[in-house]
């Protein structure tokens, strides 16, 4: 019989973009596109799954299939069409994680992909992008407090409500907290409207205290251009904080 398909992609196992779904066909044409985000081009795969939507129970999976984006990303800088990578995909049942692949025998899934990194966008692009993706990076925090007492925080970062939370890192209050493990958060989605809210708090027996807070206008964010220290070039879109006072802090400084 016929199908109601749709298909999900991600490339990094927590954001899934989605297709529409297409009511009883066996051959489906989405003619859609999607954005993901890359983070390691040279060592990141995409998982594409395609499933059987079922208003009355859990979808059927139709087929998979893991695709390598170094090939994609590779010829970002090549000139067009040579930038864009249209093929076939065999879908298989197998687990992405198995050493053979997904397989074959469920179907192809013909895509057009191409990969822009973050330094090709120009203030422009950013700033015309009515939604995008919103990526949040804590490294450090100063100036917590005077005393020399031993203090665990931790962030939160919330956007179009959703909320993320890094892991504790503990220190003295008078030196520097490093931020090293889950510490980057990403939003999908985000429009150019919305508002980022950087939470700190000490972690306390009785419940947790917040110590200060940092607003981010997206629109702010979309239209910087901004140079890390780490950084050779300026790039669009990046709001790089440096040692920034937390509102309602004492002297707490966030990088």
């Amino acid at each position: 019989g016929r199908n109601d398909p749709y298909a999900e992609f991600t490339t990094d196992g927590k954001y899934m973009a989605t297709s529409k779904i297409l009511r009883k066909t066996k051959h489906p044409k989405w003619n859609e596109t999607l954005f993901l985000l890359v983070q390691e081009p040279d060592n990141q795969d995409m998982q594409v799954s395609v499933y059987d939507y079922d208003v009355m129970s859990a979808p059927d999976l139709i087929g998979r299939c893991l695709i390598k984006l170094s090939d994609i990303t590779d010829v970002e800088h090549d000139p067009p069409p040579l930038n864009l990578i249209e093929r076939q995909w065999h879908l298989g049942t197998g687990a992405f994680s198995d050493a053979a692949g997904c397989g074959k025998g469920a179907g192809k899934i013909r895509m057009r992909l191409s990969y822009r990194s973050f330094d090709s966008f120009t203030q422009q692009d950013t700033a015309e992008c009515p939604t995008g993706i919103v990526v949040v990076k804590i490294i450090t925090l100063k100036s917590v407090s005077k005393a020399s007492r031993q203090m665990t925080l931790f962030a939160e970062v919330k956007c179009e409500g959703k909320t993320e939370r890094s892991l504790y890192t503990s220190g003295k209050g008078n030196e520097t907290f490093f931020f090293r493990y889950k510490s980057s958060f990403e939003f999908y989605q985000v429009p150019d409207t919305a508002i980022v809210t950087v939470n700190i708090y000490e972690k306390g027996f009785g419940g947790n205290d917040l110590l200060g807070s940092l607003d981010m206008s997206v629109a702010d964010i979309a239209t910087a251009n901004d140079r890390a220290p780490w950084m050779e070039n300026k790039q669009s879109g990046l709001l790089f904080l440096d040692d920034k006072k937390l509102d309602e802090a004492d002297g707490c400084m966030i990088k």
